[in-house]
């Protein structure tokens, strides 16, 4: 008995229920003896509760929220149960194989071999019960997760779409001013309450003193230490050392103003500790670190004290404007941040709320048009938006862009669709940091190669280098995209159902594609590519020269084995990635037909170049006519051939017209070539004096062969001269024009010699005249 069998037997009584799994709150009614039964009296599972709560009535958001972690939990468990048992079902599938078919003929197989197929059933079917029920929980669990995940999108676009009151409204205005006033008269008072209230209270002079520290560390230290830092870098540092000081530069910006404003505002974060006030406390952390992170990205953006390293790079007027804007955008987020934080409170009425987000609304719309402004004033001399560089275009779009938000988002507000307006201005401003940080990251990314390797590059090591910017690019891009997403409202489960989706696959025509399967295509594709491409370099310098040969030959062979080696690793890098090939072969079958009518020229001009290869009716370097068009072959190549011409103009013939069309190859057998030389004299010369004049001249040149003799043809009495043609044969086609010049030259000179004309065409004319004319004439004469 095999050991699969006995794992597969006995793997029912140590499987995990995953069904049966329940989360947190759900264990604890269960501890307190809230376990819900069924009609039966059967405890229910985690599946069939979260569908009774669900069509039940309407849970709280942080109820869904732990009812879709425990599902996802779930399902995740019951996915490993069917990644485990599909190895353990193919294991003892693989063992029935190996049993051999059973006999369909009437006769009865060996005992033992039944025995062993009816215990193998047996284990195969107990493998496939649990893999049966943790698929059925995992399609179940994702049924619920979609529908939790619905019941929450709808509820997120639901207060997204609340409308407040107008702030257009005046009235809204005094009631606002006045709710805000007793307000901040009624928070005063129990803040100084609760102030004299509290027990052990941190004495006054050290919240000072903490006060002070942070005002002269983000002031005075933080000033002080970047003025050095700058100095240091414009002494003409180059090289690692620049990028290195560089970012220290950035970094201090970053920490010493954060850790500043921390410092300023501990005294708030004692004094809610004190007091016990979870707002107070989340206040002093939230504001400081939002414009501490806005005081840096307009450094990074516009960098006024050292342009060289600005991301937008505007004049320095314009770059100091920039940065004071940024800082003044991040007060505004700043502000939204406090609002929310006091709107969960439950202070703040509609009317208020409505008012405090139309401030900061327009103040952080205002920014953003200054922040437009500013970066779509370019600085190149260009006329006309045509004239600008590609980026400067880009960045004037976005710049309309941010207009176009900001404009919405006033628009928004002014109707009272404040949370509309306040998710849009929040996104746009995380929006536009994370692009900083991007272009940042992707900047120090592409210069730190050139700035390590000082030394000339060689031509692969520039193409390699020049790839190292498109490739960052695209591993910040799919980082970004991801971000970007959460930013503008998609939650972070909906991301993670993307991913999950990716990662387990879905099926496409029978085919199962997922990220690592996709990982493992790719891999072992590139990899039989390269090991092509290394077999072809190898078959071309070395195994090829020690043959005889020819070029063409060469070739043909090179380029066999390129398409079967890249036709080996498809089929390798398919069966590494787990397609089964029957599948592939019913897709293949089902797109022939659109391959046979929409690909047909190219499917046709493609095995032409294999018959081409294969037979080899041509190859390269031979002179051809096809087509009309009469050169040397330069290359066949999978859909065309391409012809030199004489005239070094290349022709792109299809290799379809080179296998079905009539093509005239100089060169197929051999390189001997015949020429022929027409002759013409004037009549009355002696013929047989002019076929010995040319038979000497012939064998006088050094490349007309004398076997086959050469030949003189009286061809035609023409009507004005005695027509020959002088034949004979050569080593090499190509020097046909060669000869025949040199031909010429000696014929017409030795004519000369001999006195032998060389006749032109000769036309007689008679002119009649009739009387009138005649008479005309004689009369003009008189």
């Amino acid at each position: 008995m095999s050991v699969l069998v006995n794992v597969a037997m006995g793997q029912s009584a140590h499987t995990v229920d995953v069904r049966n799994a329940e989360p947190a709150e759900l264990a604890d009614d269960a501890a307190a003896g809230k376990t819900q039964v069924g009609p039966r009296g059967q405890p229910l599972s985690l599946l069939d509760r979260t569908e009774q709560q669900i069509v039940g009535g309407k849970l709280p958001e942080s109820t869904l929220k732990t009812l879709r972690a425990s599902l996802a939990r779930q399902r995740a468990a019951a996915f490993d149960i069917i990644e485990n048992g599909s190895v353990i079902v193919r294991s003892l599938q693989a063992e029935l194989s190996a049993l051999g078919p059973v006999p369909d003929d009437g006769s009865e197989e060996p005992v033992a071999i039944a025995e062993e197929r009816l215990r193998l059933n047996d284990a195969l079917a107990v493998a496939r019960m649990p893999i049966i029920d943790a698929r059925q929980t995992y399609e179940r669990s994702g049924v619920l997760i979609h529908e939790i995940d619905r019941i929450l999108r709808e509820r997120g676009f639901t207060t997204l779409l609340q409308r407040l009151p107008t702030p257009l409204n005046p009235l809204n205005w005094l009631t606002g001013t006045n709710e805000l006033s007793a307000l901040t008269a009624s928070s005063l008072s129990s803040f100084h309450d609760a102030l004299s209230n509290r027990e052990n209270p941190v004495p006054l002079s050290v919240l000072g003193g903490l006060v002070l520290a942070g005002l002269l560390l983000t002031y005075l230290v933080h000033p002080f230490v970047v003025r050095r830092a700058s100095q240091f870098l414009e002494r003409g540092r180059s090289g690692v050392l620049k990028s290195g000081t560089l970012l220290t530069i950035h970094v201090l910006r970053l920490v010493l103003p954060l850790v500043g404003g921390l410092i300023i505002a501990s005294p708030l974060l004692i004094i809610g500790a004190e007091i016990a006030s979870s707002t107070l406390m989340q206040l002093s952390v939230l504001i400081p670190i939002i414009i501490a992170f806005s005081f840096w990205i307009g450094h990074v953006a516009f960098s006024p004290n050292y342009p060289a390293a600005a991301i937008v790079r505007r004049r320095s007027e314009l770059a100091r404007r920039g940065l004071w804007v940024t800082h003044s955008l991040g007060w505004s987020i700043a502000l939204i941040g406090a609002i929310n934080l006091m709107q969960l409170t439950g202070v703040f009425s509609p009317t208020l709320e409505s008012l405090l987000l139309s401030l900061a609304v327009v103040w952080a719309s205002a920014c953003f048009f200054g922040i437009a402004q500013i970066i779509g004033t370019n600085n190149s001399d260009a006329a006309t938006p045509d004239e600008l560089p590609t980026h400067e275009r880009a960045v004037k779009a976005g710049a309309f862009g941010i207009r176009l938000i900001a404009t919405a988002a006033v628009i928004a507000c002014a109707i009272g669709y404040s949370e509309i307006a306040k998710h849009a201005v929040s996104s746009l401003a995380l929006t536009l940091a994370l692009l900083v940080i991007l272009l940042a990251v992707h900047r120090l990314g592409t210069g730190i190669p050139a700035r390590i390797l000082k030394r000339d590059l060689s031509a692969s090591e520039k193409g390699l280098t020049a790839l190292i910017p498109v490739l960052l690019a695209c591993l910040l891009a799919a980082a970004a995209l991801p971000l970007l997403a959460m930013v503008w409202g998609v939650r972070q489960t909906d991301l993670g159902e993307w991913w999950m989706l990716i990662l387990t696959g879905f099926d496409v025509g029978g085919i199962r594609l997922s990220l690592m399967s996709l990982i493992v295509l790719t891999g072992v594709f590139v990899t039989g590519v390269v090991v092509t491409h290394w077999v072809q370099i190898a078959v071309q310098t070395s195994v090829m020269p020690r043959t005889n040969a020819d070029a063409g030959v060469r070739a043909a062979v090179v380029t066999f084995v390129g398409y079967l080696g890249i036709f080996l690793s498809a089929l390798f890098a398919a069966s590494a990635a787990g397609f089964n090939l029957s599948n592939l072969a019913i897709v293949a079958g089902a797109l022939s037909v659109g391959i046979g009518f929409g690909l047909q020229a190219i499917v046709a001009n493609f095995l032409s170049g294999i018959i081409l290869l294969i037979e080899r009716p041509i190859k390269e370097g031979d002179w051809v006519e096809v087509s009309g068009y009469s050169g040397l072959v330069q290359k066949i190549s999978v859909r065309s051939t391409r012809l030199q011409t004489f005239d070094r103009h290349d022709v792109i013939i299809p290799n379809s017209d080179l296998i079905a069309g009539t093509v005239k190859n100089m060169t197929l057998g051999t390189r001997l070539g015949r020429v022929i030389v027409p002759v013409s004299v004037a009549y009355g010369t002696d013929t047989r004096r002019v076929k010995a004049l040319l038979m000497e001249i012939a064998a006088a040149h050094p490349l007309v062969l004398t076997s086959p003799e050469p030949l003189v043809l009286f061809r035609a009495l023409g009507e004005s001269s005695l027509d020959f043609d002088m034949r004979f044969f050569i080593n090499d086609v190509f020097d046909t024009l060669a000869v025949q010049s040199d031909m010429l030259f000696a014929i017409t000179e030795r004519f000369s010699e001999e006195d032998i004309s060389i006749p032109f065409p000769q036309r007689d004319v008679h002119i009649t005249l009739d009387e009138a004319l005649q008479d005309k004439l004689r009369g003009g004469q008189a």
